[in-house]
């Protein structure tokens, strides 16, 4: 009986061990996802350096979502400008400047990933490791109805 007490616990144990293998924000660089709209970005990271990245997304998605007071807000990335981003103890803040000129200001999620093409490969960053991205064109994807 103890036997099979201690195979199925050394069995429970490995299973939960393994899948924490891969870590949120972790996978092969070459596998990004492809977003609904061709989206243009400039983005500088907290080391300055400055890259141009095509088909961008945050997380896979083409708006930025955070949390604004008591709710939550998603912002498409056709009607941003700038996102100012600083990374603080527990939290991640964004100043987004809009293409109308309004600001607003959220409160991020830690583990959220930036995704894009260079012209010489993929690339993929945590949020919090960025200072600025700028949106520089925001297309409906080639082929789409």
């Amino acid at each position: 009986m103890k036997r099979i007490l201690l195979v199925a616990l050394i069995t429970t144990l490995g299973l939960s061990l393994m899948g924490m293998g891969k870590m949120e924000g972790e996978g092969k660089p070459e596998e990004i996802p492809t977003p609904d709209r061709e989206v243009t970005a400039l983005i500088v990271d907290i080391e300055g350096v400055t890259l141009t990245l095509s088909q961008f997304s945050i997380n896979g998605q083409t708006s930025l979502s955070g949390k604004l007071g008591a709710g939550k807000m998603a912002i498409p990335l056709a009607q941003v400008k700038t996102v100012t981003l600083g990374a603080e103890a527990k939290i991640l803040r964004a100043r987004v400047d809009l293409a109308d000129n309004q600001t607003v200001n959220l409160i991020l999620d830690r583990g959220l990933t930036a995704y894009g093409r260079t012209r010489f490969g993929t690339y993929q960053v945590q949020l919090d490791q960025l200072k600025k991205i700028d949106i520089l064109a925001v297309s409906e994807k080639k082929g789409k109805n």
